[in-house]
């Protein structure tokens, strides 16, 4: 088990089907020995991580001189855990989320109900299921993004900014543009860009 395994997985089929990545990630924990399966989806420590981490490591950092947090949205843990954080220390404070067209988040985010998935390119945000550590009423808003300006924009991010991220942050970014783009008053963006582009090599 293990690496045959890994190159059978496919990203585009429900996450029940036997060769989705999450139930092959679990399949290998549970045959190769000392593996353990994290279940990044539903395990609280993901979230408290973030709670205890990430967000006050951002305040400390910035004083909490911004007002939209923003982050790709994927299993919910930054955006919740961090968002969260936030809001105790800033009441006034936004948290956007970032969802990549195709995934259901943000569509459930806006109407409460579930709609079908479609395959997107982008990985690390978007799902075709709501996992367990996305807290929806600590996120204020959704933006959703395409593959190809989230591409671009992680190209830009290196050529001009000499940020080294992959593809998510690229939606990260060109999520809180977009969001900018339409709010007539302007305002401070804390993005976070968890990502490296040395993955997509």
């Amino acid at each position: 088990a293990g690496e045959d395994d890994a190159e059978d997985a496919d990203r585009n089929v429900d996450p029940e089907d036997p060769r989705s990545y999450y139930s092959i990630s679990k399949k290998i924990s549970e045959t190769l020995d000392g593996a353990f399966y994290a279940n990044q989806y539903t395990n609280p420590d993901n979230y408290y991580a973030h709670y205890h981490g990430t967000g006050p490591e951002i305040y400390n950092q910035t004083l909490g001189q911004f007002d939209y947090f923003v982050a790709g949205v994927g299993t919910g843990g930054t955006i919740s855990g961090t968002g969260a954080f936030l809001k105790e220390k800033m009441p006034n404070v936004k948290v956007l989320g970032i969802d990549i067209e195709g995934s259901i988040l943000a569509h459930y985010h806006k109407t409460g109900e579930m709609s079908a998935s479609k395959p997107y390119i982008v990985e690390g945000i978007g799902d075709g299921f709501l996992p367990e550590n996305i807290k929806f009423p600590i996120i204020d808003e959704f933006e959703t993004v395409g593959d190809e300006e989230s591409l671009v924009m992680a190209r830009r991010l290196l050529k001009e900014e000499g940020i080294y991220c992959g593809g998510s942050c690229g939606s990260a970014v060109m999520g809180a543009i977009k969001h900018a783009q339409k709010n007539p008053n302007k305002k401070d963006y804390l993005i976070i860009l968890p990502d490296s582009g040395s993955r997509y090599l």
